[in-house]
């Protein structure tokens, strides 16, 4: 009787636990976003001219890049195409501008080894920048 009682409250404290951890993961990261993924997928064609417009005023690195800085913007893309694609292998950021100039980069999922899945590809007004470029003076980690 002893032991029932113990695996009860086991299976009742994981599956509080696990309704808690769902909450939170789905509102943080405010679940499916079937909207977004309408309004900001693109053709890869597309995707192919904003990378392209990029490239025409790029400034080539004359240091090691340490890290990277991706805004709350793009992590929302981010989540919300690996949502759409749940089996990916990974992801591939393009940098990319619009024709006005505006950032403007291109997220495409891969397989394990890269390959790019041109199925959904979507194009993202969230900021991607680099360190040294874009670094953060009093970061424990770079002193």
């Amino acid at each position: 009787m002893i032991t029932k009682t113990i695996t009860v409250k086991l299976m009742k404290t994981l599956l509080f636990t696990l309704l808690l951890a769902g909450t939170f993961a789905f509102g943080y990261y405010e679940g499916f976003d079937a909207n977004l993924l309408r309004t900001k997928t693109i053709d890869p064609k597309e995707g192919n001219t904003l990378h392209k417009e990029y490239l025409k005023n790029a400034q080539a690195y004359q240091e090691i890049l340490g890290a990277m800085y991706l805004n709350a913007e793009l992590l929302k893309d981010i989540t919300a195409l690996r949502q759409a694609k749940p089996n990916a292998g990974g992801l591939r950021i393009y940098f990319g501008k619009d024709a006005n100039g505006k950032s403007q980069n291109v997220l495409i999922t891969t397989d394990k080894v890269g390959i790019e899945d041109n199925t959904l590809v979507l194009s993202s007004d969230g900021i991607m920048s680099t360190c040294p470029t874009f670094c953060d003076a009093a970061s424990q980690i770079r002193k």
